[in-house]
C-alpha cells in the first residue's frame, strides 16, 4: 500500500507543516521540466495560512509492503493560491505550483547577440552548467538566485555548439540536454540550499521490459507518422545571397523509403554564426522532425516491475509488442492521491 506525506516549508526553508491526509492531490513529474502539483485542502484547516509565496512543498511516498523506502517524488514552489466556497457553504483552499526548475524558467540569458558571452561550445554537461552558473548561479552576480549552487562538472554528454541571447534559460537547457543525451534538475539539499545537477540517464533496457505477456503492458498501439517529417535540412546563417553561410544535414535512410520521400526544410539560423553552430542547428532541426514510429501503452504495475523500485523517472527501458522491440524513456509520472488511495500513471516516450 502506497502512503504519501506532504511537507510544507516556508520561504526561508523551515518546515512549518506536515500533511498525511487531504481531499485531493494531483502531481506530475517529468524529464527535464518542472514538476506540477495541485493540492486541495479544507478551507478551514488552520495550516492554510502557512502557505507562502514561493514556499516549498515536498511530496514523499513509501510502499513498505513492496520494500520501497520513503522517497521524495517532487519538490515545488508554492505559487498560485485559490480560495472558494461551494454551493453547500463548504470552504476550500487550493495551492498549485511548479518544481524548483521553475527558477530557470524565470530567467533569461542576458547576453548580447553575437557576443562571446552568448556562445557556447563543448560537451552538454559543461554547456548546461555554464549557462546556469552565468545567469542564475553564483556567476550571475546581482541576478544570482538565492541559495542556488552548481554541481561539479563531470563533462558528460555529446558535443553542442550554439549561440543563445535573450532566450529563456529553461528552454535553452532543455534544448541542450535533449540534443546531448542528458537530464537535469534542481535539487533541494538543505533548508534553503539548492543545487543544479546534470546526469546521464540510467539504461535499464536489459532488465526492465514491458510486454503483454509479462502483465505490465496494457492497450498497446503502434502509430507511425511520416507526414510531418523533414529529412533534408538547409540552415542559413550570417550573410546575404550567395555569401550567406549555410549548412546541410539529411537522413539518407528516411529519404530512401520511397522515390518521393525527400522532404526539404529551410531553417533561419542567422543568429548562429560559426560552422559548428550552423551544423548543430541543422542537426537539431533534423532530429526534431524525424519520423515518429511510436508504441504507446498503459504501464501496469506488477510486483516484478514497479515504479520507484525497479525503474525510475528518466530511465531507458524496453517495450516489446507484436514481435518488435522499442526503446523507451520513462518520461513522466502522473499521481492522483485522495483519502481512498494513490494512483500513478506512467508515461513513456520513444528514445532517439
Amino acid at each position: 500500500m502506497i502512503v504519501w506525506e506532504l511537507r510544507l516549508h516556508d520561504n526561508d526553508g523551515a518546515r512549518v507543516a506536515t500533511f498525511d491526509v487531504w481531499p485531493e492531490l494531483r502531481a506530475e513529474v517529468g524529464v527535464n521540466r518542472p514538476a506540477v502539483y495541485t493540492l486541495r485542502l479544507d478551507g478551514n484547516d488552520p495550516r492554510v495560512a502557512l502557505f507562502e509565496q514561493d514556499g516549498i512543498l515536498e511530496g514523499w511516498w513509501t510502499d513498505a509492503e513492496q520494500g520501497i523506502a520513503w522517497r521524495r517524488e517532487f519538490c515545488a514552489w508554492c505559487i498560485n493560491p485559490r480560495r472558494w466556497t461551494d454551493a453547500n457553504g463548504g470552504k476550500h483552499y487550493q495551492s498549485s505550483g511548479l518544481g524548483l526548475e521553475d527558477i530557470l524558467a524565470r530567467t533569461i540569458i542576458d547576453a548580447a547577440a553575437g557576443s562571446a558571452a552568448s556562445r557556447k561550445t563543448g560537451v552538454g554537461e559543461t554547456v548546461l552548467k555554464e549557462w546556469v552558473n552565468e545567469h542564475a548561479g553564483p556567476g550571475a552576480g546581482a541576478r544570482a538566485r538565492l541559495g542556488l549552487g552548481i554541481e561539479a562538472d563531470a563533462a558528460a554528454g555529446g558535443n553542442w555548439s550554439g549561440q543563445r541571447s535573450n532566450r529563456n534559460l529553461l528552454t535553452v537547457c532543455q534544448q541542450v540536454a535533449e540534443a546531448t543525451g542528458l537530464q537535469f534538475g534542481v535539487e533541494r539539499t538543505a533548508a534553503y540550499t539548492l543545487e543544479f545537477r546534470v546526469w546521464t540517464p540510467t539504461d535499464r533496457r536489459a532488465t526492465v521490459v514491458f510486454a503483454e505477456d509479462r502483465g505490465n503492458m496494457g492497450e498497446p498501439v503502434v502509430t507511425e507518422t511520416q507526414s510531418l517529417v523533414a529529412n533534408w535540412i538547409k540552415a542559413g546563417g550570417d550573410g546575404a545571397g550567395a555569401l550567406r553561410a549555410v549548412s546541410y544535414d539529411s537522413d539518407a535512410a528516411s529519404i530512401a523509403l520511397s522515390p518521393q520521400n525527400r522532404r526539404e526544410r529551410f531553417v533561419n539560423a542567422s543568429d548562429q554564426a560559426t560552422g559548428n553552430e550552423l551544423d548543430d542547428r541543422a542537426a537539431q532541426e533534423l532530429a526534431n522532425n524525424r519520423a515518429q514510429v511510436g508504441l504507446g501503452f498503459t504501464v501496469l504495475q506488477t510486483p516484478g516491475c514497479l515504479y520507484g523500485k525497479h525503474y525510475f523517472l528518466g530511465d531507458y527501458v524496453t517495450a516489446i509488442y507484436d514481435g518488435a522491440s522499442y526503446d523507451r524513456r520513462i518520461d513522466s509520472v502522473q499521481w492522483a492521491v485522495t483519502p481512498t488511495g494513490a494512483v500513478a500513471r506512467v508515461r513513456t516516450v520513444e528514445v532517439a
